[in-house]
Protein backbone atom coordinates (compact mmCIF):
# COMPACT_ATOMS: atom_id res chain seq x y z
CA UNK A 1 0.00 0.00 0.00
CA UNK A 2 1.44 3.65 -0.59
CA UNK A 3 1.70 5.44 2.58
CA UNK A 4 0.40 8.22 2.57
CA UNK A 5 3.15 11.12 2.97
CA UNK A 6 1.94 13.68 0.94
CA UNK A 7 2.34 16.94 3.55
CA UNK A 8 5.27 19.19 1.43
CA UNK A 9 5.90 20.68 4.99
CA UNK A 10 7.22 17.32 6.41
CA UNK A 11 9.14 16.11 3.29
CA UNK A 12 10.76 19.41 2.13
CA UNK A 13 13.47 19.88 4.66
CA UNK A 14 15.26 16.28 4.19
CA UNK A 15 14.74 16.96 0.00
CA UNK A 16 15.58 20.46 0.18
CA UNK A 17 18.99 18.73 2.08
CA UNK A 18 19.25 15.86 -0.58
CA UNK A 19 19.36 18.38 -3.46
CA UNK A 20 22.01 20.48 -1.93
CA UNK A 21 24.22 18.35 -0.52
CA UNK A 22 24.65 15.68 -2.99
CA UNK A 23 28.16 15.26 -2.14
CA UNK A 24 27.61 14.37 1.31
CA UNK A 25 27.26 10.63 2.11
CA UNK A 26 23.50 9.18 3.54
CA UNK A 27 24.88 9.41 7.49
CA UNK A 28 25.88 13.16 6.94
CA UNK A 29 22.89 13.89 4.80
CA UNK A 30 20.36 12.63 7.75
CA UNK A 31 22.39 14.12 10.24
CA UNK A 32 22.08 17.54 9.22
CA UNK A 33 17.72 17.13 7.89
CA UNK A 34 17.21 15.97 11.67
CA UNK A 35 18.99 19.37 12.76
CA UNK A 36 16.88 21.38 10.19
CA UNK A 37 13.85 18.96 11.19
CA UNK A 38 13.80 20.60 14.75
CA UNK A 39 14.91 19.48 18.27
CA UNK A 40 12.39 16.44 19.15
CA UNK A 41 14.10 14.72 15.97
CA UNK A 42 17.21 15.50 17.12
CA UNK A 43 16.37 13.90 20.13
CA UNK A 44 15.21 11.20 17.90
CA UNK A 45 19.09 10.85 16.16
CA UNK A 46 20.21 10.66 19.32
CA UNK A 47 19.22 7.82 20.81
CA UNK A 48 19.54 6.39 17.41
CA UNK A 49 22.92 7.00 17.69
CA UNK A 50 22.96 4.22 20.70
CA UNK A 51 21.98 1.41 18.68
CA UNK A 52 23.85 -0.03 16.29
CA UNK A 53 21.74 -3.29 16.68
CA UNK A 54 18.99 -1.38 14.43
CA UNK A 55 21.24 0.63 11.91
CA UNK A 56 24.92 0.34 10.60
CA UNK A 57 27.82 1.84 12.89
CA UNK A 58 28.49 4.45 10.25
CA UNK A 59 25.15 5.87 10.27
CA UNK A 60 25.10 5.33 14.19
CA UNK A 61 29.07 7.24 14.11
CA UNK A 62 27.33 10.33 12.66
CA UNK A 63 24.25 10.77 14.58
CA UNK A 64 26.46 10.53 17.56
CA UNK A 65 27.32 14.13 16.90
CA UNK A 66 24.13 15.30 17.64
CA UNK A 67 24.56 14.44 21.22
CA UNK A 68 26.59 17.55 22.14
CA UNK A 69 27.17 19.35 18.57
CA UNK A 70 23.93 20.40 17.43
CA UNK A 71 24.17 23.85 16.18
CA UNK A 72 24.06 26.72 18.82
CA UNK A 73 21.22 28.95 19.38
CA UNK A 74 22.77 33.07 19.65
CA UNK A 75 24.32 33.65 22.53
CA UNK A 76 21.58 37.05 22.95
CA UNK A 77 19.03 34.67 23.39
CA UNK A 78 20.84 32.41 25.67
CA UNK A 79 21.39 36.07 27.66
CA UNK A 80 18.09 37.44 27.78
CA UNK A 81 16.56 33.95 29.23
CA UNK A 82 19.29 33.97 32.02
CA UNK A 83 18.24 37.60 32.98
CA UNK A 84 14.91 36.84 32.50
CA UNK A 85 14.97 34.09 34.33
CA UNK A 86 17.17 34.90 37.34
CA UNK A 87 16.40 38.56 37.10
CA UNK A 88 19.24 39.82 37.21
CA UNK A 89 21.91 41.74 34.66
CA UNK A 90 24.85 39.09 33.38
CA UNK A 91 26.90 41.82 34.70
CA UNK A 92 25.32 41.38 38.23
CA UNK A 93 25.64 37.55 37.90
CA UNK A 94 28.90 36.87 36.66
CA UNK A 95 32.33 38.39 36.77
CA UNK A 96 32.85 36.48 33.48
CA UNK A 97 30.74 34.92 31.23
CA UNK A 98 31.66 32.82 27.58
CA UNK A 99 29.55 33.92 24.80
CA UNK A 100 31.00 30.89 22.87
CA UNK A 101 28.89 27.41 24.16
CA UNK A 102 30.83 24.49 25.76
CA UNK A 103 28.43 22.40 24.12
CA UNK A 104 24.96 22.40 22.25
CA UNK A 105 22.43 19.88 22.58
CA UNK A 106 18.88 19.59 21.10
CA UNK A 107 17.50 20.82 24.67
CA UNK A 108 19.75 23.11 25.89
CA UNK A 109 23.20 24.62 25.64
CA UNK A 110 25.97 25.16 28.32
CA UNK A 111 28.10 28.24 28.84
CA UNK A 112 31.08 28.59 31.17
CA UNK A 113 30.89 31.62 33.85
CA UNK A 114 32.29 32.63 37.05
CA UNK A 115 30.51 33.66 40.02
CA UNK A 116 31.19 37.36 41.75
CA UNK A 117 31.91 34.65 44.51
CA UNK A 118 34.94 33.36 42.22
CA UNK A 119 33.33 30.08 41.72
CA UNK A 120 33.35 28.75 38.35
CA UNK A 121 30.32 27.35 36.94
CA UNK A 122 28.39 26.11 33.54
CA UNK A 123 25.15 27.29 32.68
CA UNK A 124 22.38 25.25 30.89
CA UNK A 125 20.13 27.16 29.19
CA UNK A 126 17.14 25.59 27.23
CA UNK A 127 16.43 26.74 23.95
CA UNK A 128 13.79 29.16 23.69
CA UNK A 129 10.40 28.18 22.63
CA UNK A 130 11.61 24.66 22.81
CA UNK A 131 8.37 23.63 24.64
CA UNK A 132 6.18 24.85 22.11
CA UNK A 133 8.63 23.67 19.15
CA UNK A 134 8.37 19.92 20.99
CA UNK A 135 4.56 19.73 21.09
CA UNK A 136 4.49 20.77 17.46
CA UNK A 137 6.66 18.14 16.32
CA UNK A 138 5.27 15.45 18.26
CA UNK A 139 2.10 15.88 16.90
CA UNK A 140 3.13 15.41 13.78
CA UNK A 141 5.56 12.28 14.86
CA UNK A 142 1.90 11.43 16.10
CA UNK A 143 0.74 11.78 12.48
CA UNK A 144 3.30 9.75 11.14
CA UNK A 145 3.19 6.89 13.30
CA UNK A 146 -0.59 6.85 12.23
CA UNK A 147 0.10 7.22 8.83
CA UNK A 148 2.43 3.93 9.50
CA UNK A 149 -0.26 1.84 11.38
CA UNK A 150 -2.92 3.36 8.74
CA UNK A 151 -0.76 2.12 5.78
CA UNK A 152 1.94 -0.93 6.42
CA UNK A 153 -0.41 -3.48 8.14
CA UNK A 154 3.26 -4.71 9.38
CA UNK A 155 3.78 -2.13 11.12
CA UNK A 156 1.12 -2.44 13.71
CA UNK A 157 3.28 -5.22 15.36
CA UNK A 158 5.43 -2.31 16.22
CA UNK A 159 2.72 -0.02 17.77
CA UNK A 160 4.65 3.32 16.41
CA UNK A 161 1.67 5.39 17.92
CA UNK A 162 2.28 3.65 21.73
CA UNK A 163 6.25 4.34 20.84
CA UNK A 164 5.77 7.90 20.40
CA UNK A 165 4.18 7.92 23.42
CA UNK A 166 6.95 6.61 25.50
CA UNK A 167 8.66 9.00 23.43
CA UNK A 168 7.27 11.75 24.45
CA UNK A 169 7.24 11.06 28.53
CA UNK A 170 10.72 11.02 27.92
CA UNK A 171 11.58 14.26 26.36
CA UNK A 172 8.78 16.38 28.10
CA UNK A 173 10.45 15.05 31.62
CA UNK A 174 13.95 16.21 30.04
CA UNK A 175 12.36 19.51 28.95
CA UNK A 176 11.91 19.91 33.08
CA UNK A 177 15.96 20.27 34.22
CA UNK A 178 15.04 20.28 37.69
CA UNK A 179 15.05 16.30 37.07
CA UNK A 180 18.55 16.66 36.44
CA UNK A 181 19.84 18.66 39.15
CA UNK A 182 18.08 16.02 41.24
CA UNK A 183 19.88 13.14 39.47
CA UNK A 184 23.22 15.16 40.03
CA UNK A 185 22.25 15.47 43.87
CA UNK A 186 21.53 11.55 44.25
CA UNK A 187 24.91 10.54 42.16
CA UNK A 188 26.90 12.83 44.48
CA UNK A 189 25.31 11.25 47.85
CA UNK A 190 25.88 7.64 46.43
CA UNK A 191 29.93 8.65 45.53
CA UNK A 192 30.17 11.26 48.59
CA UNK A 193 32.52 8.47 49.80
CA UNK A 194 34.95 7.92 46.58
CA UNK A 195 38.02 9.91 46.95
CA UNK A 196 38.40 10.03 43.34
CA UNK A 197 35.13 10.67 42.09
CA UNK A 198 34.29 14.46 41.44
CA UNK A 199 30.79 15.27 40.99
CA UNK A 200 29.97 19.18 40.47
CA UNK A 201 27.70 20.46 42.69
Amino acid sequence: QTWRFRDQAVVAPVIHQVDTNDRLSGPERLTIALQELGPTFVKLGQILSTRSDLIPQEWCDHLAKLQDRVEPFAVSEAREVIEKELQSAIDELFTDFVDAPLASASIAQVHVATLRTGEEVVVKVRRPGITTTIESDLHLLYWVARQLEDGLPEARAFDPVSIIGEFEKSITRELNLEYEVAHLQRFQRNFSEWANVHIPT
